[in-house]
C-alpha cells in the first residue's frame, strides 16, 4: 500500500519514501514506494513526471491502493527497500493543476447556464477538452459559461478537499452523484462548484490565471468544447496578439478592419484566379493552333501532318494536359507532347479519334526510353521521366511507331 500524499499537500514537489518493490513490466521498471506525492493517471488527468533518486518517471498509475512509478533507465540493483529522494516536475504539476480546477470551474459554469452537464473530461498536452450533454450549445450560452468562469477566477475563491462518507454526502451541493462509495473525498470551490474528485488541484481559483474556448465540435450526439486554460491560455493571447499585429501590418489595417480586409483579399485571389484559369485556358488553344498550323505546313511539303510532336522547356505544369485535350478533338491525329523542367522530364500522348494509337502495346517501347512512369486511359495518356537529354529520341521513336501502325492498318 502506497500513502498518497497529493491528496493532502498537492503543493509537495519534494518528498523522502521508502522503495517497497521494483519490478518490470513490458513497458519498463515500476518502482512503489510506501508513500508518495507524485499523482497517478485517472480522471482525465494525465501523471506527474520527475524522478526518484535522479532516475527519471515518466508514468504514474494506481492499482490495489498501491501507486507504481514507471521509470526511464536501469535501476540500481541495492534500491530496494532504500529511502529515496522524489522531486515532481514542477511545471508540469502547475500546468495540470490548472487544467483540473479550471475544468472543475468550466463544468460548473456549465451547469449554470444550461444546466449543461459535463459527461467526459480530457486534459492534453495543448488543450483541455469537456464534452456536454446537450446536441448544440448556442453561441451566447459559451460565452456566458467563459465570462461565468473567468469572473470566479478573479473572485479568487478557496479550493478545498473534504472527506465524506455515504451518511455526510447529502451536506454537499453536489454537482453530480459521486462514483465511489464509504471514503468520498470532495472538492469545493466556494459557492461556485462542488463535485467528487480525487485529482489535483490548486488552493485559489486565482492560480488558474484565465480560461479562453478555443473551439466547438459535435460527438456522438454531444457537444464537445476545447480549451486553453491557465498559463496555456496566456500563451495562446500572446501567439494570437502577434499573429494579429502581423496581419495588421501585411494588411495595413486596424484590429477591427481585419476581418473585412481579410475578406477583399479574399474577393481579389478568386477573381485572379478565374482570371488566370481564363488566361491559360486561352493559352492552351493558342498553342494547339500554332502546333496545327505548322503540322499543316508541313502537310503542304509532303509531310505527315497526322502525327504532331513538340519539345517544351519550362513551361507550366498543366500546360501539356491542356493542349493535348485540344488537339485530340482532331480525327485520327496522334500527339507526343514533351516539357522539360529541372531534371524531370513531363511527357503527355493524345489519340484523336480514329487515330491509329494503342498505349499498351508501345509503353514498353517508349517509356525506357526516358526512364518514364505514368498512364491514364485514351484519348490521353501522360507522367514523368528522368532521362531529359533522351527526349528527341522519345518523340522520334513515337513517330515511328505511329506510321508503324498506319501502315499496318492501310
Amino acid at each position: 500500500m502506497t500513502s498518497a500524499l497529493y491528496l493532502e499537500d498537492p503543493r509537495l514537489l519534494d518528498f523522502e519514501a521508502k522503495v517497497l518493490a521494483t519490478h518490470r513490466t513490458k513497458q519498463g521498471t515500476e518502482i512503489v514506494l510506501d508513500r508518495s506525492a507524485f499523482y497517478p493517471e485517472g480522471g482525465g488527468q494525465p501523471a506527474d513526471h520527475g524522478d526518484i533518486d535522479g532516475i527519471p518517471v515518466v508514468h504514474v498509475r494506481s492499482d490495489g491502493g498501491s501507486i507504481f512509478h514507471r521509470v526511464e533507465g536501469e535501476v540500481p540493483g541495492a534500491l530496494e527497500d532504500a529511502v529515496v529522494r522524489c522531486r515532481i516536475d514542477a511545471s508540469r504539476r502547475r500546468d495540470y493543476q490548472q487544467q483540473h480546477t479550471g475544468q472543475h470551474l468550466l463544468s460548473g459554469a456549465f451547469m449554470q447556464v444550461g444546466p449543461y452537464p459535463t459527461v467526459s473530461v480530457h486534459q492534453g498536452s495543448d488543450y483541455t477538452t469537456i464534452e456536454i450533454e446537450a446536441s448544440t450549445i448556442p453561441e451566447l450560452d459559451l460565452d456566458r459559461v467563459e465570462r461565468l468562469t473567468n469572473e470566479a477566477i478573479e473572485a479568487d475563491l478557496p479550493v478545498a478537499a473534504h472527506w465524506a462518507t455515504e451518511e455526510t454526502i447529502d451536506r454537499y451541493p453536489l454537482r453530480r452523484p459521486p462514483k465511489v462509495r464509504d471514503s468520498i473525498r470532495v472538492v469545493q470551490i466556494g459557492d461556485f462548484d462542488c463535485v467528487a474528485c480525487g485529482g489535483v488541484h490548486l488552493s485559489r481559483t486565482a492560480e488558474v490565471r484565465m480560461v479562453r474556448l478555443l473551439d466547438v465540435e459535435s460527438i456522438r450526439g454531444n457537444t464537445r468544447t476545447s480549451w486553453k486554460i491557465g498559463d496555456r491560455a496566456f500563451a495562446h493571447y500572446r501567439e494570437t496578439s502577434t499573429v494579429v499585429k502581423q496581419l495588421g501590418g501585411a494588411l495595413s489595417a486596424k484590429t477591427h478592419e481585419l476581418a473585412e480586409r481579410v475578406g477583399m483579399q479574399e474577393e481579389r485571389i478568386r477573381s485572379a484566379e478565374l482570371e488566370i484559369r481564363r488566361l491559360s485556358e486561352r493559352l492552351h488553344e493558342l498553342v494547339a493552333e500554332r502546333l496545327l498550323h505548322e503540322a499543316e505546313r508541313r502537310s503542304r511539303s509532303g509531310r505527315n501532318h497526322a502525327v504532331i510532336t513538340a519539345h517544351l522547356a519550362e513551361e507550366p505544369k498543366d500546360l501539356l494536359r491542356g493542349v493535348t485535350e485540344r488537339l485530340v478533338e482532331v480525327p485520327g491525329l496522334a500527339v507526343c507532347l514533351v516539357n522539360r523542367t529541372g531534371d524531370r522530364l513531363q511527357w503527355s500522348i493524345g489519340a484523336g479519334p480514329g487515330a491509329p494509337l494503342e498505349f499498351e502495346s508501345v509503353r514498353g517501347e517508349l517509356l525506357p526510353i526516358i526512364d518514364a512512369r505514368g498512364g491514364g486511359r485514351r484519348p490521353i495518356w501522360q507522367g514523368v521521366g528522368t532521362r531529359v537529354e533522351q527526349a528527341p529520341a522519345f518523340l522520334e521513336r513515337f513517330r515511328e511507331l505511329v506510321a508503324a501502325a498506319r501502315r499496318e492498318d492501310d
